[in-house]
Parts: structure tokens; C-alpha cells; sequence
């Protein structure tokens, strides 16, 4: 396995020896001179005498393979390649070693160098054989090389904001990994993830998905792990339903949603974890949805879809700078986790795909979701914490939620829906600076008889939205039971939904209100809304029955329920600790 150790630290893993050759395990700090710190990465080498003779064949060490250890300041990363004899077809620099000891400071040197060989020698300048050709390469650093032909390569040091950075990377070609897009990586991911897992109180790992297209199977992370998707690599799900196996339904729903019983596992799936990233440099996961709608449609499905990305029972869960397409049903789905920062998605599904939420915190406390794109079949951001009496049971709300700086697409579903399974319980919710296009509603409350909880506490401000059909929804009436053991009795409590600076155009009815016979939503407040009508807009704006509120200079001019009192709706000014998680500046080498 190849290892790397960030923060410009690299190591050795053990020592060698045959006869008179040996490599020596040992710790190497950082020479360079002012330079940016610039990850390098472990690579493997053959030994080799200075005779010509290597240890094929000798004494059962045939293709007895080394590590080595590079530390440079060059601009750049120079990742090992491959290993053999320099007439061997190397992609880019050859290094060619004899007798080269140790190189510390500033470029002293030991022993003896071929002509056309290098070394880093402490930001000198060295010269390379280059395919016969010489190139000079400023450098800097440390080279510990013992008889050695060493082939590197060049990749780029790509830097990423996470919550963690990590002290070991390694790539998915370490492992087996294929990027031919037929090929299948199911076990390459998860042998990968498996072995990095033993670093994970070591620094922790990451692990590399270079440029590529890498069809796998559903994998499952580890905790103090950082999954990094190059921006030219694109995952590809696999299209055999026997690579997905079945896991139980979540307890506070009961029961799958597609079908009774257990349910697909996601593609992307992670269980009691801490400190756990998936980013990028916006590569791409694709799903491949098209035959999971299709059987959904037709009712081919025995088991509920998968989703693509899955994390259970967590925290300090990051997940970013990515582009997710065509999910077979909800697209990222945190659950009965806290601590979670979702940033800088793009999330796109046709606009007809059944049940492709863009993203789902479900039972949570303390998510920022911000900066996202989503295009999709459902709705851009659905708020959930159960159903019905298996989520008042399980107990669980979506709490101190932070969701800002978001763009919606979805001509059939909400921007921000809060439910319908609501049943744990939603509050404190902040939403601000959200934009929307041809979608059907800006903020909708979706809830029944038989939810019970509430949804209480919400706040949302600066929202501009363009050709909706709803600007304001909230239904008493929506959603299905899970099964017939609901309790009637089990009414859902929601009060104290705040709006403010709210402009929305091209629209057909400003809001449809509608709580429920006997369990009057309470506590809405409008402030500063401005709602122009399209042409073909209802003669009658509002809709509003079984709610309380009071509004602040909107127009059109609200139903009665919603009397004009001269206020300014609140937006709360504290902090939520969510916010108070920071990125760090991390790298990674990416391979050409």
C-alpha cells in the first residue's frame, strides 16, 4: 500500500536490508525555505545493485518491493509511479540513484549520482533526465535513497477546505482501482477504506479518487476518514441489484417507503462514525438512476431505493464541493446525526425523477447546509425527523438548523419543504438568502393528522424567487401512514413561522394556508414581503383557513387570519455552534 503523511512530514514504514543494501526507516521535517508546504506522496521502488543485478530471483526476493521517501518544495507533487529499469517506459521524470545515501539541509550529498540522475537538495536546483532530455526542476527537501532506479510522475497539490485535514493519503489505484468506467471498483473501494481504517487514530486518511471513471458497488466509510473525489474523476453506480444488499428500514419510520420491509442500502454509506469528509474538487457521483425510476414506476421494487449518500447515527460529518446526479431517490440523507456541514453542492436530477430530494436532514441537530445548486424531481431541501407513531416513539428532531445561500429548481416540489414526516419533531430552523426559479413553492409546512410533534421556530429571510406557483404553502393534509396503527389522536403543533424580505414574481397564488380543523397553526408572521402576480394569477391571492398570525407590509394584501400589526418578523442574532465549526486548509495530490 502506498501511504502519504501531510503537513510535508514523510516516513519510511520499515526497514530492509539484503547483504549490503538496506533502506532505513526514519522521520524527515520539512527543509524547505519559505515555499508552501506541498504534500509528496510514498511511493515504492525496486532495489537494485550498483552492478545491475536486482533482487529478482535472489534468494526467494523476487519482486521484492521497498519504500522510499521524497520531500520536495518543488511546485508540485511527484507521486511514484511505477518501478523498473530506465529503459523502461517512465510517464515523466526519471530519477536514476546509485549510492545515494541521504540528502539533508541544503543539498549535501553522499555517495556517488550517475549522469542523469537527481536529487532534491534543499531548494538548489537539480537536473533530471526527462525522456532524454534534461530538465531543470527547482527542489527541496530530503531524498533517502539505498541502490535504487526510481520512475516518478507528475500530479498536481490540490488544496481543499475541510473540517479535519489528515496525516496518510492514499489512492484508489493503490488498491486495485480501475478508471475504465466497466470495470468494477466495489472491492477496491472497500478494501481501501478497510486498510486506511487503521489510521484513523494515527490522524486519520484519506482516500484519493484520481481523474477517471470508477463504477463500484455501495462501499461503506470509517470515522477520521476523508473521501476526496479529483475533479475529473466521476463515480459511477453500479447498475447490478445484486451488488446491493438489503438493511433494515430506520426505526423512526418503521418500514421502507417504497415497499415494506428493509430497504437498499445508499451507495455511499456510513454508520456510528466521527469526523468523517466527503468533498472534492467538484468531481462527480452519478448514480445512474434511470432503471431504479423506471421500476419504481412500473412497481418492479420489493425494496425501498437506495440514496446515494447515507449517514447514520454521526458527527462532525462533512460533505461538499461535489456534483450528484441522478439519485435513485433522495440524493444526500443525514440521519440521528449532529455536527453536520453540507457546502458547495451542485445536485442536479431531471426534473420528472420520482422522490430525488437534493438534501434531506433527518433527525439532526446542528447542520449547515450553504452555497448548493439543485435541480431536481422533489424537493431541493426536505426537513424530516420520522413518521408518524415510529418517529414519536423514536423521539428524535431536526434541530438548530442553518440553511443559507441556496438556488432551487423544481417545478413540481418546494425549494424548503419542513415534513411530511415530522414526527420527532423540527425547530430552529434559519433559512436566508434563498433564491428559486420555476419551482412550486418557496417554503412549504407539509404535515397530517396522526404526525404529531411540531415544527416551531422557523426563520426565514431574503428569499427571491421567480415564476412559482405558491410563494407560501402550508398543508394540514398532506402524506400517507406508514400503516394503519397511526393514532388519529396525534396532532402536530406548529407555531411560530416567521418571514421576512421575501420578493417573489411571476407567481400564481401568493399563499395557500391551510392548517387543521381543530389544531389552528399559530404564531405565522409575515414582514416586508412584496409578491407580484403573473398573469394567469388566481383572482383570490390567499388561501388561509385554521391559522393565527399578523403581517408587516406585504402585498398583496393577506387574508384577515394574517392582520396588518406594523412589525418587523425576528430573525434570530446569535450563533449556533454549527457555525462555529471551521474549515481548515488541506491538500491533496491528484494524479494526471
Amino acid at each position: 500500500m502506498t501511504v502519504v503523511e501531510n503537513e510535508a512530514r514523510f516516513y519510511a514504514l520499515s526497514r530492509y536490508s539484503y547483504n549490503s543494501i538496506s533502506i532505513e526507516s526514519e522521520k524527515i521535517q520539512n527543509a524547505s525555505h519559505g515555499g508552501s508546504k506541498k504534500e509528496q506522496r510514498f511511493g515504492e521502488f525496486r532495489s537494485q545493485t550498483s552492478r545491475g543485478r536486482d533482487f529478482r530471483g535472489s534468494r526467494g526476493y523476487h519482486g521484492l518491493v521497498i519504500p522510499f521517501i521524497i520531500e520536495t518544495s518543488c511546485k508540485g507533487c511527484y507521486v511514484c509511479d511505477e518501478i523498473g529499469h530506465v529503459s523502461w517506459d517512465c510517464p515523466r521524470w526519471v530519477i536514476q540513484a546509485t549510492h545515494i545515501l541521504s540528502v539533508r539541509g541544503r543539498g549535501a550529498t553522499k555517495g556517488t549520482r550517475d549522469k542523469g540522475s537527481g536529487a532534491c537538495g534543499g531548494g538548489r536546483r537539480a537536473t533530471q533526465a526527462v525522456g532524454g532530455r534534461e530538465a531543470t526542476q527547482a527542489a527541496g527537501g530530503h531524498v533517502i535513497l539505498t541502490w535504487g532506479i526510481l520512475c516518478v510522475r507528475a500530479a498536481e497539490c490540490v488544496d481543499y477546505e475541510a473540517i479535519s485535514c489528515r496525516k496518510h493519503t492514499a489512492f484508489l489505484t493503490d488498491f486495485g482501482g480501475t478508471g475504465d468506467g466497466n470495470t468494477s471498483n466495489t472491492e477496491a473501494f472497500r478494501k481501501a477504506i478497510s486498510e486506511l481504517r487503521k489510521f484513523g487514530t494515527d490522524g486519520g486518511a484519506q482516500l484519493i479518487v484520481p481523474p477517471g471513471k470508477w463504477l463500484t458497488g455501495p462501499f461503506n466509510l470509517t470515522s477520521n476518514f476523508t473521501l476526496y473525489i479529483h475533479q475529473d474523476a466521476v463515480i459511477l453506480a453500479s447498475q447490478d441489484e445484486a451488488e446491493w444488499n438489503l438493511i433494515p428500514p430506520l426505526p423512526s419510520y418503521g418500514t421502507g417507503r417504497d415497499a415494506p420491509g428493509p430497504r437498499f442500502i445508499s451507495l455511499i454509506f456510513g454508520t456510528n462514525l466521527t469526523d468523517v469528509v466527503i468533498t472534492g474538487g467538484n468531481g462527480t457521483i452519478d448514480s445512474q438512476g434511470q432503471e431504479w425510476w423506471t421500476k419504481f414506476r412500473q412497481g418492479q421494487l420489493k425494496n425501498t431505493r437506495p440514496y446515494l449518500i447515507e449517514i447514520m447515527f454521526s458527527d462532525h460529518v462533512q460533505i461538499s464541493n461535489l456534483i450528484l446526479i441522478n439519485s435513485p431517490s433522495w440524493n444526500v440523507h443525514p440521519v440521528y446525526s449532529s455536527s453536520v456541514v453540507i457546502k458547495g453542492l451542485t445536485i442536479l436530477a431531471p426534473i420528472k425523477s420520482p422522490n430525488t430530494d437534493g438534501i434531506n436532514p433527518d433527525s439532526c441537530s446542528n447542520t449547515r447546509i450553504e452555497d448548493c445548486f439543485i435541480v431536481s424531481g422533489d424537493d431541493c431541501i426536505a426537513v424530516k425527523s420520522g413518521w408518524d407513531e415510529y418517529g414519536i416513539a423514536f423521539g428524535m428532531p431536526t434541530q438548530h438548523l442553518i440553511i443559507r445561500n441556496l438556488t432551487c429548481i423544481s417545478p413540481d416540489s418546494a425549494v424548503i419543504a419542513l415534513g411530511s414526516e415530522m414526527s420527532g419533531g423540527i425547530q430552529n430552523v434559519r433559512a436566508e438568502h434563498i433564491t428559486a426559479i420555476s419551482s412550486e413553492s418557496g417554503l412549504r409546512i407539509k404535515t397530517s393528522i396522526g404526525r404529531g410533534a411540531y415544527v416551531k421556530d422557523i426563520f426565514v429571510r431574503g428569499m427571491t424567487l421567480q415564476t412559482m406557483k405558491y410563494t407560501f404553502w402550508m398543508t394540514g393534509d398532506y402524506g400517507s401512514h406508514p400503516d394503519d396503527h397511526y393514532d388519529p389522536k396525534a396532532l402536530p403543533v406548529i407555531q411560530g413561522i416567521n418571514f421576512k424580505d421575501v420578493v417573489s414574481k411571476n407567481v400564481t397564488i401568493a399563499g395557500k394556508l391551510v392548517g387543521i380543523d381543530g389544531d389552528t397553526f399559530t404564531g405565522i408572521c409575515m414582514s416586508n414581503v412584496a409578491i407580484e402576480l403573473s398573469e394567469h394569477g388566481k383572482k383570490l391571492p390567499w388561501n388561509c383557513s385554521n391559522i393565527q398570525g399578523v403581517s408587516s407590509q406585504v402585498s398583496p394584501q393577506p387574508c384577515a387570519l394574517l392582520p396588518d400589526k406594523k412589525i418587523d418578523c425576528p430573525f434570530p442574532t446569535d450563533t449556533l455552534p454549527v457555525d462555529k465549526i471551521y474549515f481548515q486548509t488541506c491538500a491533496a495530490a491528484s494524479l494526471h
